[in-house]
């Protein structure tokens, strides 16, 4: 349904619509001459494009869009680099000579709250929403016309929006846009991604092995695709190239060519242990940073096992691809969540076991005073144990409290141990395993001198992650092997999305989370750097050696055949 929009409020994103839909007609320039003469009629289509495209601009510059701003030097900020509104006195004037009524009064609110001077610099505040843009390079169609008003509606439809109407009424002898509409609502946008998503939810399914749409054969290690569409692996690979773009279709097709194969004349995926990501669909997807060549789909509902899934859409010609999606529990941010829980560990193991970082002297003999701010009281130390700890760890650090910690003279201490104490090494970070929806496992990435790896064993309650157990030795988290920097004794496309995570969090300022040893066996083309390039060689040596008939080389065997 046509929606007709009537304001832009303090969000853009959720421009203000009018209660009844605007009738466009159809009609062309040349059907208006019995209400405006030749004369009127030529030069109000020049009028009516110019007046977009500055409307486009103002709604763009607004939304902070990277076309018309570019990063400042203040968080939260862009500067404005249009040379039309290089003052808060342009930027309004245009607002005035371009609209009127309430959408002026809604554009004006928005300049005035988010157009300042930062550090002598117009700039906008950054907000993250989406915003219209009328497509005019074909020029418009003028219906309605009149003495006093007339509608403008674009030749051309914007792939995500369609076609935008602007209705013009004049002003003190000049034209301005009351109010204006696009043709295609949020429900074409909805149903153009909620269904590639299904299709996507599909294809995970299938090479995951779903039970939904599989089924088993007389091999015990295959199973038989269920769905009549996909009878050959060029089936499945049109259905991939259809939804996905860039890696991400990439890394399908070759992880596709590695799990799927035919027996008996049936195509069949093989057996696998591991979990695969479904988006829950069930209320829907919101729609987050939409231009028209981009947008963000995200999940209403959370997922138990992965929470908030979101989809990134791209346009390539004609037609939107998933560029790449991830989800709010994430294997990643569940590393965050584990490096958090277990740097508040750290600290309280050490409170308990009196460390010289967390306790001064008391003045009492065989007692140390703890130091902390966090934990002036027993009631805030004892809520912080049980804030990240479950089981049986919560237990045995109740009891250790309840055998240590008392107060001396109106102040917390703990009782001197004279003992040593574990710590997790964090300082690069932890590797997640065994994941299921109420439980996985981290592993720290570093060794400490006197303790080695750490190892914790996270559990769910009530929604929330907690450490239930934890041991330590001097052991590697895992076996990593040249070109195998996840280790899990696969070179495949996951090892170039582990380099490709190190990659981005290194070249944006940040600490990268992968071992030492990680990092020797993710430089397969040996310049001592980790990034895209070495990520391009595994995944064309993943493809080499699922399609390989004969002996496959070592990674380092096809690295050296490449120098050659």
């Amino acid at each position: 349904m046509k929606k007709t929009i009537l304001a832009v409020s303090a969000a853009l994103m959720s421009l203000c619509l009018c209660a009844q839909p605007m009738q466009v007609l159809s009609a062309s320039c040349a059907d208006t001459t019995a209400v405006a003469d030749e004369v009127v009629e030529l030069p109000l289509n020049n009028i009516a494009v110019d007046k977009m495209n500055v409307l486009s601009m103002l709604i763009a510059i607004l939304g902070a869009s990277p076309t018309y701003t570019h990063e400042s030097d203040t968080e939260g900020y862009r500067e404005i680099n249009s040379g039309m509104f290089e003052s808060y006195d342009l930027l309004t004037e245009r607002i005035q000579e371009t609209t009127r009524g309430k959408l002026r009064e809604e554009l004006l609110a928005e300049a005035a709250q988010n157009v300042i001077l930062v550090n002598g610099k117009f700039c906008v505040k950054e907000n993250g929403r989406s915003y219209y843009s009328f497509p005019t390079a074909s020029g418009v169609e003028l219906t309605k016309v009149t003495d006093d008003t007339f509608s403008a509606t674009t030749k051309e439809a914007s792939e995500l929006y369609g076609k935008g109407t602007a209705h013009f009424v004049k002003e003190g002898g000049e034209w301005r846009i009351s109010l204006y509409s696009f043709s295609d609502s949020e429900n074409t946008l909805d149903e153009l991604a909620l269904s590639k998503v299904k299709d996507l939810n599909l294809i995970l399914a299938i090479m995951g092995g779903s039970p939904l749409y599989t089924e088993p054969t007389d091999n015990e290690d295959l199973l038989k695709i269920k769905d009549e569409r996909f009878t050959t692996m060029y089936d499945f690979h049109t259905l991939i190239e259809s939804v996905t773009g860039n890696e991400l279709r990439q890394s399908l097709l070759i992880e596709s060519e590695k799990c799927i194969t035919d027996y008996k004349d049936a195509l069949c995926v093989r057996k696998s242990e591991r979990a695969y990501y479904s988006f829950p669909l069930g209320q829907g997807l919101k729609f987050l940073n939409k231009t028209d060549d981009s947008f963000t789909a995200e999940t209403v509902e959370k997922d138990a096992l992965n929470g908030v899934g979101q989809v990134y859409f791209s346009r390539y010609g004609d037609n939107w691809y998933i560029d790449h999606y991830q989800f709010s529990n994430s294997e990643f941010s569940l590393e965050n969540e584990a490096n958090g829980k277990l740097d508040e560990l750290n600290m309280i193991i050490a409170v308990l076991g009196a460390s010289p970082a967390c306790t001064e002297d008391s003045g009492t003999e065989g007692f140390a005073k703890i130091t902390d701010p966090r934990f002036d009281t027993s009631e805030e130390l004892l809520a912080a144990i049980d804030s990240i700890t479950a089981g049986n760890l919560n237990e045995t650090l109740h009891k250790e409290y309840i055998e240590n910690v008392v107060e001396v003279k109106g102040e917390l201490c703990v009782k001197q141990q004279g003992r040593s104490f574990f710590s997790f090494p964090l300082a690069t970070g932890v590797t997640i395993s065994d994941q299921t929806n109420e439980s996985f496992t981290a592993k720290t990435n570093s060794a400490s001198d006197l303790f080695g790896y750490g190892t914790a064993f996270f559990g769910k309650e009530d929604g929330k992650w907690y450490v239930v157990h934890y041991q330590y030795g001097d052991e590697q988290p895992s076996d990593v092997t040249f070109g195998d920097p996840n280790g899990d004794g696969k070179i495949d496309a996951k090892d170039a999305s582990t380099i490709l995570v190190e990659y981005s969090k290194m070249s944006t300022g940040g600490e990268g989370s992968l071992s030492d040893a990680q990092k020797s066996a993710a430089n397969v083309n040996g310049d001592d750097k980790i990034d895209a390039k070495d990520a391009s060689f595994i995944l064309s040596y993943y493809a080499m050696a699922s399609t390989a008939t004969g002996d496959v080389p070592t990674m380092a065997e096809f690295m050296a055949s490449k120098s050659e």
